[in-house]
């Protein structure tokens, strides 16, 4: 197994594994650590099942769920409730998947839970030949170069993500701001 970083800012490709093999103990914990010291690891041409991912996912920790108030996502039937297809196919003329028609903006996954979840696993099954990219960022490495009175400022707050089901209008006015920095980036 091979570790090599994509930037100085965050990622490491991980090479020479195959998810479909049963991985060694102290394989997993070198991608555990890697996972932990680059905040995004990426293993490149896996051709996996959807069982093999879970597998591979829960030496991590327990699946999330994509469980949520209102509509039940399309594609939870095939795929469970631990899977959020991407896409833009249609059948019938009817979205197969969440997000055809890329709406996802810039987040975080499960911010606004108390307990976040450790991590989202990303599987490419088809990938266009142009467009469709991913950005990252590194929340980590972003505090650690604040400014030392920003750092004084916020020293003791709490964040609050904020997510409403079944609305677009996101309003800081609704929120407790004494005690809690609000992530603007949760907010149309």
């Amino acid at each position: 197994m091979e570790i090599v970083p994509l930037s100085d800012a965050v990622g490491a490709e991980i090479r020479g594994v195959d998810l479909r093999e049963t991985l060694t103990t102290e394989t997993l914990d070198q991608i555990e650590k890697a996972f932990h010291d680059y905040a995004i690891v990426v293993l490149r041409d896996q051709d996996i099942t959807l069982e093999q991912q879970k597998t591979f996912a829960l030496h991590f920790g327990e699946l999330g769920s994509r469980a949520r108030p209102g509509k039940k996502p399309n594609e939870i039937d095939e795929y469970g409730e631990h899977v959020m297809l991407v896409t833009n196919v249609r059948e019938n003329g009817k979205a197969i998947g969440s997000l055809p028609d890329g709406e996802m903006t810039f987040h975080a996954d499960t911010a606004y839970f108390e307990f976040p979840s450790k991590a989202t696993m990303l599987y490419a099954m088809e990938l266009p030949s142009w467009g469709g990219n991913t950005l990252f960022s590194n929340g980590y490495a972003a505090a650690e170069h604040l400014p030392e009175d920003m750092k004084r400022r916020l020293d003791g707050k709490k964040a609050m993500q904020v997510y409403e089901y079944g609305t677009t209008l996101k309003t800081k006015e609704k929120y407790d701001r004494e005690n809690f920095l609000l992530c603007p980036s949760d907010f149309s």
